[in-house]
């Protein structure tokens, strides 16, 4: 399996542990702490085909946020703007 699908994979079954509920964090900020704790499973030279220039594990972390979202765990702090703040409930 991709070190990006993995990625996914273990943020979703873990559901962040280190992300604390009612704390608001940018992307940027998940992308680092992500980064930190994953450094194996983020590799930047993974770009996606698809565009060109999305790096892969970004984007699969968004997906993973948008399944925790589903799930009641997390929440977007501004739903109505794309601002890249989340919260976790």
């Amino acid at each position: 399996m991709e070190s990006w699908k993995i990625l996914r994979k273990n943020l979703i079954e873990t559901q962040m542990p280190w992300w604390f509920s009612g704390i608001e964090l940018d992307l940027w900020q998940i992308y680092a702490i992500v980064e930190e704790i994953y450094p194996t499973l983020c590799d930047s030279t993974l770009i996606r085909t698809e565009d060109g220039s999305t790096i892969r594990w970004k984007h699969y972390t968004r997906f993973a946020l948008e399944e925790l979202k589903k799930k009641g765990i997390l929440a977007k702090v501004n739903p109505s703007i794309n601002d890249g703040r989340w919260v976790k409930i």
